[in-house]
């Protein structure tokens, strides 16, 4: 699927999971029953066009539901475990389990089996706290256990290589306008709870369209891969030369600049990382209200890339441990916030001296305190900050 069809499948099954955590307020009502039903059934048909376009045969009914299951029970885990680490100001938790719905549900099977897993673990090792707090149910991370092992014992042949035909995107893009003409009713009928219940109504339109904003603000995105295994690249530095802007790339390989960030206009860019071939783009344009895109593909070689590491330590007031404070590597764009404890750590921080920022929250008083510390490759240096 394009980026396009990607955004209006995840922001179709981010609405669909609200309207489920609150079934009770509409359940009886069968306009939205019916509507909420067609929804469910499209969002299961597109998944199962991805699973049968294949050279090969292992595609089965049981199959495909367990595939289904396994990918919704992960869903709804993934999503309160990141507002959890958002909470918590745990930001690696929130790197390592920043999923959508087409990042659980489709692509390669031993990377789905791979993410449920991380996600459960993940959810393992908080769980107490998750469900004490509300953010999941009792039991649904045992579920999501149980319906991994049942996709595995369904797996039978893996699946071929994808074909690239005609019929196969002409069907997707089918689809997606079916979903979205459900997406716009369902919306309609869901009106009449605009006043009574507004937090409901508010949080299914923002999540139906979300697909609609969600990349409006981005004025240049790269995606990284290597050349020999396809597989994404983090940790790649991405400069926008005449700017002097550095960028790290994510755990998915991707890089984001703003338009607050790039003005309209011509850029050099290049791209560096420790062990691969320097890469440097020419004429990279940007336009008001587009969002630019660039598919880097990166060679093992020599070249200038830079190492990174990480930098962790603690924020204290008067001795005690300071929750909620930000610090920052403004050469490059990164920053986290310290948790219950003080305690922060960053990550993709390149080699080298650099210079760290910590600055405590309003309404606390307190001047920002800097400190340059030089950081190793594959190390995690120590940056405290007392106020």
């Amino acid at each position: 699927m394009n980026d396009n069809a990607t955004r209006v499948l995840n922001a179709a099954v981010g609405g669909q999971q609200v309207m489920e955590n609150n079934s009770g307020l509409w359940n009886t009502k069968n306009a939205v029953v019916n509507k909420k039903n067609a929804l469910d059934a499209k969002i299961l048909q597109i998944g199962v066009l991805d699973d049968g376009e294949t050279d090969g045969s292992g595609i089965t009914t049981a199959k495909t539901n367990a595939k289904e299951a396994a990918a919704k029970t992960a869903w709804k885990i993934a999503k309160p475990l990141a507002v959890f680490a958002k909470d918590t100001g745990n930001t690696a938790l929130l790197g390592e389990i920043d999923f959508e719905w087409t990042d659980l549900r489709f692509g390669k099977e031993q990377d789905l089996i791979n993410d449920w897993k991380l996600v459960y673990d993940r959810a393992l090792a908080n769980e107490a706290q998750l469900v004490l707090e509300g953010y999941v149910e009792t039991g649904v991370v045992a579920q999501l256990l149980t319906d991994r092992n049942n996709f595995i014992a369904q797996q039978g042949k893996p699946k071929a290589k994808r074909s690239d035909n005609k019929s196969f995107n002409e069907q997707i893009e089918l689809k997606i306008k079916e979903l979205q003409e459900i997406k716009t009713d369902l919306l309609g009928l869901l009106v009449q709870f605009a006043e009574s219940y507004p937090q409901f109504y508010s949080a299914v339109k923002a999540a139906f369209e979300k697909d609609m904003i969600g990349v409006r603000h981005i004025a240049l995105r790269i995606h990284y891969t290597d050349k020999n295994t396809g597989v994404q690249l983090k940790g790649v530095e991405g400069e926008i030369k005449e700017l002097g802007k550095k960028k790290i790339s994510s755990r998915k390989g991707v890089i984001d600049f703003s338009f607050q960030e790039l003005a309209q206009g011509n850029y050099i860019y290049i791209s560096k990382l420790v062990h691969y071939k320097d890469i440097t783009i020419e004429n990279v344009k940007v336009e008001d209200g587009i969002m630019g895109k660039l598919d880097i593909v990166m060679e093992k070689g020599e070249g200038t890339g830079v190492a990174t590491g990480s930098a962790g330590g603690k924020v204290t007031l008067g001795g005690m441990p300071y929750k909620g404070a930000n610090i920052s590597v403004p050469a490059f764009g990164l920053s986290t916030t310290s948790d219950d404890g003080g305690n922060f750590i960053i990550s993709n921080v390149p080699a080298g001296m650099q210079t760290f920022v910590a600055e405590l929250m309003p309404p606390t008083p307190g001047v920002p305190q800097s400190k340059q510390v030089e950081v190793k490759g594959g190390q995690t240096v120590v940056v405290n900050f007392e106020f």
